[in-house]
């Protein structure tokens, strides 16, 4: 601690009183939750309202917690607390740096940001402490070391508050926006500590007069007057305000976090500020529960008591004897967004080969992937059933880009990552299972970069007779192995018996890397994006061109798993349920496709029974896809609704983020289930979603109830056990 000759040290009024501490953190956080409001753009008033009142509740409550602590330790010698203080912010800086997964990334691939992580959690950590050192009351300083300065170095200490406190904003919404949210709710909370230390010290000379005593409880009083009553009368039904305040960082991090305190029954969900909680004191009723079909009790507060619906059946599917009537080949692109490509009227002429193919083929305009990861999206798929219908297992995956199951340890030098979740016990019969019972021959190419995914031991797409991974083996890698490998299976497969093939493209997902021949349009994300989409269109146009030679009668579909979205530094995917993440191409080409465009709405869900249909297998009872011989013919006027989902797991596999959308040809009701908010947007001319809430001047009852029976037909994610 720097000495009093060096810093001149005032006479110190008395501890400040709890009232006065509690009006100080709702003076700091108020003042955060509206301009964070503010930074937002338009809200309605009670958006405004409700995120104030919910950010001056919550500053009570910060500031009545900074001030009992530290009075409580300041009873302790000053050595004692300063011990303390210390070791609470290395104590927070490395459990952070635990939960972001620091020390298993260290030494691997990722070992920069690792270190980085870790220098930045620990000082972070450091600065808490810091920050409760320089307040910290005791008997010669009862406001704080910083608060007894003089006017010119509190002066300074308040400019250096203030520009951490700005510069911790500022990390917070550009580094990393799209992923690391344990680091992104520390640099928030952060964010409100500094602000409540800047106005202690600020205000620190402040003397404590009975009239002030007075008014500090007059103005508690009133402000739980004025708040409360806004707080309790927020629910689900204020959607547009839930959804504007928890799309703030600030504003949304209070918000959640009173619900966290008035969650009575622990079960996960408040029944305040639309947590969605219907029983507030029973534990196994709320919005993530489980819905128990029949038993008189709406265990999951979606839509009342589900009655028992349509369960799936592979048994009532009947397969023909005869051998299938033609082979079919399915051609997958990784990462590869519709509005991308020149097939769907892009600008940049990324897709020559693929646009060329498809005047020969059905081109469905309004195609939605199922949901925006990999595994999420072929899992469901090779299915037909929307991914929430099947049995997930979590993964572990390790700093050497390998996925381990429950039981399995790493390697010596490996160390666990993220959580992640295949249908690895799932029950569901895959297409290759469906066409192999068929007396087709089921072969695949597959390349899936570094990861493991789609590795057969995971089951994302089921068993196959011959499966080929072409990543990074031999002397040709990557998609150019994928084509090479492809042609090579088709020629030993056109003189055998029907056949089956899936080939899986990765090029636009993969690290962008210039080749030579194609065009290079920049240096941005978005420009390397486009690159590697024109590189992958010339390895699938020469399959293409080698299916067009075939001999025998052969239906092909074409599509991606899912999109990609971008930010100012970064691209990514199954973050969201936006458009970039949702929308893919579909061209397929077979009997009852006629060369063209179609208008309307389709999921890859709909991939199984279009082959179950052209092989002559009728469809099993409870599959949540249709045949698209049936809807490329299909009125546009028609109104299908189709759905997407995503989810993501914290590293203690409890599920943190949970969402799910509805679409039709006119509006995408997009829900967070974890906040419990919704989204209702149109979809506009170019049959992308308008980025602009309806919610409140739009019914659509029907996409509400589409949730509400998905929902309450199938059980919640658990990776948990």
């Amino acid at each position: 601690m720097p000495s009093d000759r060096r810093l001149p040290v005032l006479p110190a009024p008395p501890y400040l009183p709890l009232g006065a501490a509690a009006l100080v953190g709702a003076l700091a956080c108020g003042m955060l939750g509206l301009g964070d409001m503010l930074l937002g753009g338009a809200a309605s008033f009670r958006a405004y309202l409700t995120a104030l009142a919910a950010c001056l509740v919550l500053g009570l409550v910060v500031g009545v917690a900074c001030g009992a602590i530290p009075y409580a330790l300041s009873r302790l010698r000053v050595r004692v607390w300063m011990v303390i203080w210390v070791v609470v912010g290395l104590v927070y800086g490395v459990g952070l740096a635990v939960q972001l997964g620091v020390f298993e990334a260290i030494g691997g691939r990722y070992s920069g940001l690792g270190w980085l992580a870790l220098i930045g959690s620990t000082a972070l950590g450091l600065y808490l402490g810091g920050l409760a050192w320089i307040c910290q009351p005791s008997a010669a300083r009862p406001r704080g070391w910083a608060a007894s300065l003089s006017r010119r170095w509190r002066a300074l200490v308040v400019l250096g508050l203030g520009t951490t406190t700005a510069g911790l904003l500022l990390v917070d919404r550009y580094a990393f926006p799209l992923t690391y949210p344990v680091a992104h709710v520390a640099l928030r909370w952060s964010t409100l500590l500094s602000a409540v230390a800047l106005l202690l010290v600020a205000l620190g000379r402040i003397e404590v007069t009975t009239a002030r005593l007075r008014g500090s409880r007059i103005a508690l009083g009133l402000l739980l007057v004025v708040t409360l009553p806004v707080l309790t009368t927020v629910d689900r039904s204020d959607r547009v305000t839930l959804d504007a305040i928890l799309q703030r960082p600030l504003v949304g991090l209070t918000v959640r976090t009173l619900r966290y305190l008035t969650d009575f029954d622990r079960d996960g969900y408040s029944s305040l500020l639309g947590g969605g909680d219907c029983a507030p004191f029973d534990g196994a009723v709320h919005p993530g529960a489980d819905e128990i079909p029949d038993n008189g009790l709406d265990d999951n507060c979606v839509g009342g008591d589900a009655p028992f619906g349509a369960i799936y059946d592979a048994s009532t599917a009947v397969i023909p004897e005869t051998p299938a009537p033609l082979d079919v080949i399915i051609i997958t692109i990784d990462t590869l967004r519709a509005d991308h490509t020149s097939l769907y009227g892009y600008e940049r002429d990324t897709t020559p080969a693929l646009t060329a193919w498809a005047e020969t083929a059905t081109r469905f305009q309004r195609a939605y992937t199922a949901g925006p990861w990999t595994s999420l999206a072929l899992s469901s798929m090779f299915r037909g059933v929307y991914p929430r219908r099947l049995e997930w297992t979590f993964l572990w995956e390790t700093s050497r880009m390998r996925l381990l199951r429950r039981g399995e340890e790493p390697s010596p030098g490996e160390r666990k990552l993220k959580v992640f979740a295949t249908p690895i016990d799932d029950g569901h019969r895959t297409l290759s299972e469906w066409m192999s019972r068929r007396g087709m021959r089921v072969e695949a190419v597959v390349n899936d970069g570094r990861s493991q995914f789609l590795e057969p031991r995971l089951n994302v797409s089921g068993a196959w007779d011959h499966y080929e991974l072409a990543n990074l083996h031999g002397r040709i890698t990557g998609d150019a192995s994928v084509t090479f490998k492809a042609r090579l299976r088709l020629e030993e497969l056109r003189s055998g018996p029907p056949y089956l093939l899936w080939v899986h493209y990765f090029g636009p997902h993969d690290d962008p890397k210039r080749k030579d021949g194609p065009p290079r349009y920049g240096e941005t994300r978005r420009d390397l994006y486009d690159h590697m989409i024109r590189v992958t269109d010339g390895h699938v146009g020469r399959l293409l061109a080698e299916i067009d030679r075939l001999e025998r009668p052969t239906a092909v579909i074409l599509t991606s798993d899912h999109g990609e979205e971008f930010s100012a530094n970064r691209r990514g995917h199954g973050a969201n349920l936006k458009d970039g993440n949702l929308r893919v191409p579909l061209l397929v080409r077979g009997p009852g496709f006629a060369p063209g465009t179609s208008d309307t709405v389709v999921s890859l869900v709909d991939v199984l029974p279009t082959v179950l249909t052209w092989t002559g297998v009728s469809l099993p009872v409870g599959l949540d896809g249709q045949p698209l011989q049936e809807l490329a013919n299909q009125d546009p006027a028609t109104r299908r609704i189709v759905l997407s989902e995503t989810w993501a797991f914290t590293r203690s596999r409890e599920i943190r983020h949970d969402q799910v959308a509805v679409t039709d040809r006119e509006h995408k009701l997009d829900m967070n289930l974890v906040d419990q908010s919704a989204q209702l947007r149109a979809i506009g001319p170019d049959s992308f979603e308008i980025d602009e809430n309806l919610i409140e001047r739009v019914e659509r009852p029907d996409l509400f109830e589409a949730v509400s029976s998905y929902l309450d037909q199938n059980r919640r994610v658990d990776v948990s056990e």
